[in-house]
């Protein structure tokens, strides 16, 4: 019996070390995943950039437009130096202007 015993312990011991480095793999996946996303992103965000001269602002409106900026982001598109930002005089000229309710939202 005690050799039935040992041997179970020995694979309960062994089920546990491969437990251990699946959730490791899967752990250094996940991470690596993350960083594939992001990567993306930067280079997605970089090449939208570059489509609009380098303008924060124009890249700003054009998130809004596309209801994928939050007000909370407004100041890193609009609190930055950008060439259109001195010359829009069409635009709110300080970026808290834009979180103000406005009648299609009430």
């Amino acid at each position: 019996m005690g050799n039935v015993h040992e041997q179970i312990s020995r694979l309960l011991a062994k089920r546990a070390e491969l437990d251990a480095r699946l959730a490791t793999a899967r752990s250094t996946a996940t991470r690596q995943e993350r960083r594939d996303e992001t990567r993306r992103k930067i280079i997605a965000g970089a090449m939208v950039l570059k489509q609009h001269s380098g303008d924060w602002r124009r890249v700003g409106d054009q998130l809004r437009l596309e209801k994928m900026l939050e007000p909370r982001d407004y100041a890193l598109f609009y609190g930055v130096n950008s060439p259109s930002s001195q010359q829009a005089e069409d635009k709110p000229a300080d970026w808290r202007e834009l979180i103000r309710p406005s009648s299609d939202n009430a």
